[in-house]
């Protein structure tokens, strides 16, 4: 049997080994924003998000470009203030290769995020009872989501 003090380094030595594998930002926490719009009456969350210590170098509103096939009634349903103050520049364009099945309606979102350096970025699209579609990516990077909205 091995004494209980060389027992006890061993752990101690794993323990410092997995804490230095382990990603330098697990513990960093994103700061999130939000617009939402409605398409044929469901409602699709957009998060975005950079980790919260970097809003500082984001330079200017969100770009949320949301497409969706042609003759279908979609509208902003809410925007807030954006990193630092800079707001959210949404959009609503109808793309004639986005269609209707009978899964429901295709729709794709174009997220950017301007900042002063390139840096992490994320999106989410929750498209109502849909399943959420996230696509990581960088600041200063057209970020495209495909998703798929209630019918």
């Amino acid at each position: 049997m091995l004494p209980r003090r060389l027992v006890q380094s061993l752990v101690l030595a794993v323990v410092v080994l997995l804490a230095a594998a382990a990603p330098a930002d697990a513990g960093r926490k994103w700061c999130q924003k939000d617009p939402a719009f409605l398409v044929a009456g469901t409602y699709v969350a957009v998060d975005v998000a950079v980790y919260a210590d970097q809003t500082p170098h984001v330079t200017g509103p969100i770009g949320v470009t949301l497409y969706v096939p042609a003759g279908i009634d979609a509208s902003v349903a809410f925007t807030d203030d954006g990193f630092n103050g800079h707001g959210e520049a949404v959009a609503i364009v109808a793309d004639e290769r986005l269609q209707t099945t009978g899964r429901g309606i295709q729709i794709r979102v174009v997220v950017e995020v301007p900042a002063a350096i390139g840096m992490p970025a994320n999106s989410t699209v929750s498209p109502g009872a849909g399943k959420p579609v996230t696509v990581n990516g960088q600041t200063n990077n057209a970020i495209p989501i495909n998703a798929m909205a209630s019918a």
